[in-house]
């Protein structure tokens, strides 16, 4: 393990560095739960009495808080939730045909990053695509590779019948 307090441009917390103060930091939570904490009797009441006190009863109390909740986790130290990555329909089509995420990792080094890199391959290139895989140690089952042969020959269809294609049209009734 290095010890970076020993490098000359990193300093303890707290000091002066160039004469520009340490960044913000936030104070610790009060004792007690910090913001949002209730004690018994406090906070939201059930706007329906009588119809339980279950989790139905808590999501029925909690309805109406807008971005309040968002704000007190985010004060509350827990990191705000992400947005799921970004579809990629190119990848679903190879995991739907059998590749490993490195498999389709190693494709995209390869040149093949969308499904239109597939038109300007020839019939021979397939098995020498697949030979190069292999030779990174990438598993390739044989069913993968006929579905990449069957890809090819169904995108030069496409291209010749001049029909606009996407990866989510070459599905398992066309493989």
């Amino acid at each position: 393990m290095v010890n970076l307090r020993n490098r000359a441009n990193i300093q303890p917390p707290g000091r002066l560095q160039d004469g520009v103060p340490p960044p913000f930091q936030p104070p610790p939570p009060p004792p007690g739960g910090g913001v949002g904490a209730a004690g018994p009797g406090q906070g939201i009441e059930n706007p329906n009495p009588g119809r339980g006190s279950g989790a139905g009863a808590a999501r029925r109390a909690g309805r109406g808080q807008g971005a309040r909740g968002r704000v007190d986790a985010a004060a509350q130290g827990q990191p705000p939730q992400q947005p799921p990555p970004p579809r990629n329909a190119f990848h679903e089509m190879l995991t739907r045909m059998g590749f490993s995420a490195q498999a389709i990792v190693s494709l995209e080094n390869l040149g093949l990053t969308d499904i239109q890199a597939f038109s300007e391959i020839t019939e021979k290139d397939v098995p020498s695509i697949v030979k190069e895989l292999r030779c990174m140690n990438v598993l390739v089952r044989q069913t993968s590779q006929n579905y990449l042969q069957a890809l090819r020959y169904w995108v030069m269809r496409q291209e010749r019948l001049q029909i606009n294609y996407l990866p989510d049209d070459f599905n398992d009734t066309i493989m």
